[in-house]
C-alpha cells in the first residue's frame, strides 16, 4: 500500500511511497497543520474525515504539513466499518 506521485492508467507502471513527504495530495478538503489524513472514500483521493459509514475501511496514510502536503506513513493496519 501506498501513494502515487502522478496520476497513471490502469495497467501502468508507477512508483509508489509509503513514507516520506508529499506535496499536491489529490485530497477531498485542505489540510491544517498536523491533521491526521485516511484513505478518502472518494477514489484516488485521501481526506482529514474519518469514514464513517458502514462497510468502509479506515486506513491512515500520514499527517499533513500544509493544505495540501503530507508526510506519508502508510499503516499497514486496516479497520472495517461495521454495523453496531
Amino acid at each position: 500500500v501506498g501513494i502515487t506521485l502522478t496520476s497513471v492508467s490502469s495497467g501502468s507502471k508507477v512508483n509508489i511511497i509509503d513514507r516520506g513527504p508529499v506535496t499536491n495530495i489529490q485530497r477531498t478538503e485542505d489540510f491544517g497543520n498536523d491533521d491526521a489524513v485516511y484513505v478518502s472514500a472518494t477514489a484516488g483521493k485521501v481526506t482529514k474525515t474519518v469514514p464513517e459509514a458502514v462497510g468502509n475501511f479506515v486506513q491512515t496514510v500520514g499527517r499533513s504539513t500544509g493544505a495540501g502536503s503530507i508526510l506519508a506513513n502508510v499503516s499497514e493496519q486496516l479497520i472495517r466499518l461495521d454495523e453496531i
